[in-house]
C-alpha cells in the first residue's frame, strides 16, 4: 500500500470512529462518512466494500495486527497488553462497536480477528490426546471468545482498569476453570 492510500483510509476511518460516537451504526451512511473525511463517496468504496469492512478494519489496524509482533517472539502477555492497550485507546468506540449485532455484528468479527491472530502467529496444538476433538482451529477460537468475552464485558463495566489489571484478569480466568 502506498502512503497516500493509506491516509485515506485512515481518514475515512478517524471520520467514522467519530461519528459511531455521535450516531447508531445503524444511522450512519456512507455518504455521511464521505462528507465528515471530506472526499467523494467514490473513494470510500476504493477502499472498503461497506461499513461493517470499514470496522473490521479499523479493528484488524488498530488492535489485531500491532499484537502479531509480540506473539511471533512468543510474548503471548506482551500481545495481551497490546490488545487491551489499543482498545483502552479508543474505549467509547469499541463500546458503541459492540452494539453493532447481526450477521456481520461486531462481536463476530472481532472473534474472527483473533483466531486468525491466533493461528497465524503462534504454534498452537490440539489437545493432547483429543486431536480429534480439539483441533488448532478449536483452540484458537475458544481463546478467541474469552478474550472477545472479557474485553465486552470490560467495556460494559464502568470501571476503569488498567491495562496490566485487564491483562491478569483475563489470566485468571483462562487459568481457573470453574468446571475443575
Amino acid at each position: 500500500m502506498d502512503s497516500r492510500k493509506d491516509l485515506t483510509k485512515r481518514l475515512i476511518a478517524d471520520s467514522f470512529k467519530a461519528m459511531l460516537l455521535r450516531y447508531p451504526f445503524e444511522k450512519i451512511s456512507i455518504m455521511m462518512i464521505t462528507n465528515e473525511a471530506g472526499i467523494r463517496r467514490p473513494s470510500f468504496y476504493n477502499h472498503f466494500q461497506d461499513k461493517y469492512d470499514l470496522l473490521a478494519w479499523i479493528v484488524e489496524t488498530d488492535v489485531i495486527a500491532p499484537a502479531g509482533e509480540p506473539l511471533r517472539r512468543g510474548d503471548g502477555v506482551g500481545a495481551l497488553r497490546t490488545i487491551f492497550a489499543g482498545l483502552m485507546e479508543d474505549r467509547a468506540f469499541y463500546r458503541k462497536a459492540f452494539a453493532v449485532t447481526g450477521q456481520n455484528g461486531f462481536e463476530d468479527s472481532f472473534a474472527d480477528a483473533v483466531q486468525r491472530l491466533l493461528l497465524e502467529n503462534t504454534g498452537l496444538t490440539p489437545g493432547a490426546g483429543h486431536t480429534g476433538l480439539l483441533s488448532e482451529k478449536t483452540v484458537a477460537r475458544f481463546n478467541a471468545i474469552c478474550l472477545v468475552s472479557t474485553v465486552k464485558n470490560w467495556l460494559d463495566s464502568a470501571h476503569t482498569a488498567s491495562v496490566d489489571e485487564l491483562v491478569d484478569a483475563y489470566l485468571y480466568l483462562v487459568s481457573h476453570s470453574t468446571w475443575i
